[in-house]
């Protein structure tokens, strides 16, 4: 298990924002630390939700790129697969 130690860090902000930090502080009766700590763990959050569906949507265009030669492989082959059977046919 991972004990978390804290870091102290300066951070300057405009006046309205930690004016509106405060509110939201008070309301929830927490720290502006709290606070900044919920703020810094959900932008990071929501960044590694966007890292995470650029990343699919890569390899989700390189398998596209993949399964269309997949399938215009076994087109040709299902094709010869019916010439042949076709010759089979006309044989009898």
């Amino acid at each position: 298990m991972k004990l978390w130690t804290n870091r102290k860090i300066s951070v300057t902000l405009p006046d309205c924002l930690v004016e509106e930090m405060d509110k939201i502080a008070l309301t929830l009766n927490r720290s502006r630390s709290e606070i900044m700590a919920l703020a810094v763990k959900q932008y990071v959050g929501e960044r590694k939700k966007i890292e995470m569906k650029e990343q699919m949507k890569k390899g989700y265009l390189e398998m596209g790129e993949i399964n269309l030669e997949l399938a215009h492989e076994s087109l040709l082959s299902d094709e010869n697969a019916c010439e042949i059977y076709e010759k089979y046919l006309g044989e009898e």
